[in-house]
């Protein structure tokens, strides 16, 4: 028997994403202490992350782990409730601060004083927590109160007020063993951040790399019962990136923001922060024979919906928005740490990492997107209303296509930057259909997949002779042939009028921008493209041909690695690019020197042949790209670096050709959109 019923909060979100009918009988999952198996599952934990209020009734979350690190640290006498022991909180630990200060709820809310007499009846100090099983992605909530009678050293009573049981997606799976020698160290503690202070570098680093964080809610129910009242956290997971930073343009706060991914529809998390409008953040930073660093936040929040969500996420329809009031940060915080998994676990691994198949890809906030374009950018307001019209498609081969298409009114971009389009009504209906769980394996990025789409433009704004405003771009695309969307644009012109397709625009941006020839302060530019990272070259080059003159001149090294069956089509779509309005290769880079190192490995041992190009240089190898492969680069005090391809071969040319490269000269655009 269960008395769980969703509050204002949670119906408010439900409504809005069109959920509140769909878990109206849910009611029952919800359970009023701990079932024998979540019993079983929460005493076998070697880690549990709980949240807690401070003094000022905001939540935060930490972790509850054994000084010793070991396992079995939680012990159950009965179903209502968790006894941790031999707890080592180390300095500044949110749950210190909470047990010694923090609020209580009563009847009448918040108990601000612990000694204040405005409420009636008891005050309870409340905790939730969520235990994961982070080497097979097991999830189990609970909530209820801390017992401040029990009073046993170093260990705390949990009393269970209800239980709930929760998927395994978006859990990043690591095997986590002890470290019972591990030092603390807190090097940030602003446990009231300032206004004008913002986290360290070394914290918006490490929010950068993080693909777990553990989102702490609270609800304070208006209604006159202690019962009523309580706090959530749960994990919220992703690809490294998935939660963005930024600053606050009202109060010059840090701000925090992630979209939130298709779930169990409950909207839990969420409607406690539209009902209470705080959260705090917790994320660890797990790595693989390190020390398990951890960043505590706490602050402001908001729910974002449709069309406010989208105002951040270009395509996005829900997200989480927290300004951070709240800050501690502690080196190798936990006596764990991630270790290489047994030999004979059957999920492939990635460096002591196994990734969630469900995890879709970094979504970028709308300000990052318009990057170096400046307020002219057409990323920086939504473009809904505006539509790109599908007028041509060029094939090159099986595989590759370049898409023309005329806007709907006039756009803004720069050579070099992508456009985020919005091909939902061009993939199979049922996989917009709400589902929780993949039915067959490779099913699951399906659950996500919102037919939302970024690709870098091919085209150049000059192509249209008027400008940076253009009502038609291109964009150079591989076709993905398991994917739900390039295949079906590579099959329109068999069955369907291409003019029928006609996409939102959802923005524009990017920062992989190259200055004009004649205003270039670099006279060496080293370009390295894999396979369709040549797309942002091409719109480099045509934007050179269409330019004035460089009055110095300026040397490229084109470095372009690609499959042996399209090196041709590569050459011809470089060829294409230079080719403007009937001028002549040579005109069009007058003054620039371009030099193309294409990169094949072939069982074709034959010589390369001549360039193909009046006025270029080109080379063929017959191998991948390697260190020694290139002897005549030489570097000046100008030389700038720009790469797109994949991450292991940006490591590549990090290596062999950029060591000695200042970072600000080096610019990379990659492939996970």
């Amino acid at each position: 028997m269960t008395n769980h019923e969703w509050h204002a909060g949670e119906l408010y979100v439900q409504s809005r994403l069109g959920f509140k009918d769909a878990v109206a009988g849910a009611h029952s999952i919800f359970r009023p202490q701990l079932t024998s198996q979540h019993q079983s599952f929460h005493t076998s934990l070697d880690v549990l992350p709980v949240c807690t209020l401070d003094a000022h009734g905001r939540p935060w979350g930490s972790f509850l782990a054994s000084k010793d690190g070991q396992s079995r640290f939680i012990q159950s006498s009965s179903f209502n409730n968790l006894v941790a022991t031999n707890l080592g909180l180390h300095p500044s630990h949110p749950l210190t601060d909470s047990l010694a200060r923090g609020v209580k709820v009563g009847m009448n809310g918040m108990v601000l004083d612990k000694d204040s007499d405005s409420h009636q009846g008891p005050a309870l100090r409340l905790i939730a927590g969520v235990g994961v099983m982070f080497d097979n992605r097991r999830r189990n909530k609970f909530a209820g109160f801390i017992n401040d009678r029990a009073g046993i050293k170093d260990g705390l009573v949990m009393e269970v007020m209800e239980s709930l049981g929760n998927c395994p997606k978006y859990i990043n799976t690591r095997h986590l063993v002890p470290r019972p020698d591990h030092t603390p160290s807190v090097i940030f503690d602003r446990h009231t951040l300032p206004p004008d202070e913002q986290l360290p570098q070394r914290a918006v680093e490490h929010i950068a790399q993080a693909d777990a964080v553990f989102l702490s809610t609270r609800y304070i129910a208006p209604e006159h019962t202690i019962f009523k009242s309580h706090l959530g956290i749960n994990i919220r997971g992703g690809k490294p990136g998935f939660v963005r930073h930024s600053t606050d343009p009202a109060s010059g706060r840090p701000v925090l923001c992630f979209p939130d991914y298709s779930g169990n529809r409950f909207m839990s998390s969420l409607g406690n922060i539209h009902s209470d409008k705080v959260a705090g953040l917790t994320i660890p930073r797990l790595r693989k024979g390190l020390p398990i660093d951890v960043l505590y936040l706490t602050g402001d929040a908001q729910v974002l919906l449709d069309d406010d969500a989208a105002v951040l996420f270009p395509g996005v329809k829900a997200a989480v928005r927290i300004v951070v009031t709240g800050c501690i940060f502690v080196e190798d915080a936990l006596p764990l740490v991630p270790a290489e998994f047994e030999e004979d676990d059957f999920e492939p691994k990635d460096n002591g990492i196994g990734w969630s198949p469900y995890n879709p890809p970094v979504r970028r906030l709308r300000s990052e997107i318009v990057g170096k374009a400046g307020d002219d950018s057409t990323a920086s307001q939504p473009m809904s209303s505006t539509t790109a019209e599908l007028v041509k498609l060029d094939r090159h081969t099986d595989e590759l296509a370049t898409l023309t298409f005329k806007t709907s009114a006039p756009i803004r971009y720069h050579a070099g930057q992508h456009v985020i389009l919005d091909c939902s009504s061009i993939v199979d209906p049922h996989l917009l259909e709400y589902q929780h769980m993949a039915e067959k394996m490779g099913g699951e990025r399906e659950i996500n997949d919102t037919g939302i789409r970024t690709w870098t433009i091919s085209s150049s704004p000059s192509d249209s002779n008027n400008g940076f405003k253009t009502d038609v771009f291109s964009i150079t695309m591989r076709k993905v042939f398991d994917g739900n969307v390039t295949p079906r644009l590579f099959a329109i012109p068999s069955h369907r009028d291409p003019s029928t397709i006609k996409l939102p625009i959802l923005g524009i941006g990017g920062d992989f921008l190259v200055a004009e020839p004649d205003q270039s302060p670099s006279t060496h530019q080293l370009w390295f493209a894999q396979g369709i990272g040549i797309t942002p070259f091409l719109s480099f080059l045509r934007s050179f041909a269409h330019s004035t003159s460089p009055t110095k001149p300026i040397k490229i090294d084109f470095l372009l690695s690609c499959r042996p069956s399209e090196v041709e089509t590569m050459l011809s779509l470089i060829q294409a690019a230079l080719q403007v309005d009937g001028r002549d290769i040579k005109d069009a880079l007058d003054n620039i020197s371009l030099s193309l190192h294409v990169f094949a490995r072939s069982q074709d041992q034959a010589a390369s042949p001549e360039s193909p190009f009046p006025a270029i240089s080109v080379v063929r190898y017959n191998t991948r790209l390697q260190p020694d492969s290139v002897q005549s680069l030489l570097f000046n005090p100008t030389t700038q670096a720009w790469i797109c391809g994949t991450p292991a071969y940006e490591q590549l040319v990090f290596q062999a050709f950029l060591p000695n490269l200042a970072q600000d000269k080096i610019h990379r655009e990659s492939f996970n959109y």
